[in-house]
């Protein structure tokens, strides 16, 4: 019997599964019961187009909360303790990165339970790979702050002009727009900004250009999930 493993499952940003993972990776879904998701309604999604109808009440689904990050994970890991690996998913992308999930890859780490984390898409890494701009000196923020987003614009703009380095952010659909456009007011006009937009799917818009470009074709960003990448 295979000693239980925690994997960290990349999930379809878009397309479907045979697009996202290898056939390694599906084969190894494939052999797992027990999940721990971001949520449920998203992880069937993904788990339905692996398992058949017939299989889907065998499998074990937990929940991670919101305050995930303030609460004793080590429940979550019980499968593993009885002996079963267990998969960690999200709702797109790879779990930890931009997401929601390290403290239980740290919990494992701390019980010593092997991770292995399965091959497949992360729009952090698309997106600064096709931006043209700093891939070997870069900071990862997460969510874009909702207040003083003037001021943090302005920070994180002096860093990467000091150290020459990508700052990378997200943004949620309903207010990317908004957002996009206060970042040209605020940003330097000769400042780089890369727009990831919905990579991966039928609606995928990828480009870079300065400010002063942007300026004139600010509404080319439009409600959809997004990565972007400044460098000034």
């Amino acid at each position: 019997m295979s000693e239980p493993t925690l994997y960290v499952i990349p999930t379809p940003i878009g397309g479907t599964v045979e697009n996202s993972l290898t056939p390694e990776g599906i084969e190894i879904v494939k052999s797992l019961r027990y999940f721990v998701v971001e949520n449920q309604r998203q992880a069937w999604k993904f788990l339905s187009q692996i398992f058949p109808v017939e299989q889907r009440s065998q499998i074990v689904i937990s929940q991670m909360p919101r305050n995930i990050f303030n609460i004793d994970v080590r429940p979550f890991l019980v499968p593993l303790r009885e002996g079963h690996s267990l998969g960690l998913l999200s709702d797109a992308g790879y779990p930890t990165i931009l997401d929601p999930g390290y403290p239980i890859v740290r919990q494992a780490h701390r019980e010593d339970f092997p991770v292995k984390v399965l091959i497949g898409p992360s729009s952090v890494f698309l997106a600064l790979a096709g931006s043209g701009l700093n891939g070997q000196n870069f900071t990862v923020h997460g969510y874009i702050p909702q207040r003083n987003i003037r001021q943090w614009l302005l920070r994180i703009e002096s860093i990467s002009r000091k150290y020459n380095q990508s700052q990378i952010f997200m943004e949620t659909p309903y207010r990317t727009p908004q957002t996009f456009r206060l970042m040209v007011k605020t940003l330097h006009p000769n400042t780089q900004i890369c727009v990831a937009q919905a990579l991966t799917t039928p609606n995928e818009f990828l480009y870079t250009a300065p400010v002063r470009w942007w300026y004139k074709n600010v509404d080319q960003v439009l409600k959809y999930p997004t990565i972007f990448i400044i460098q000034a």
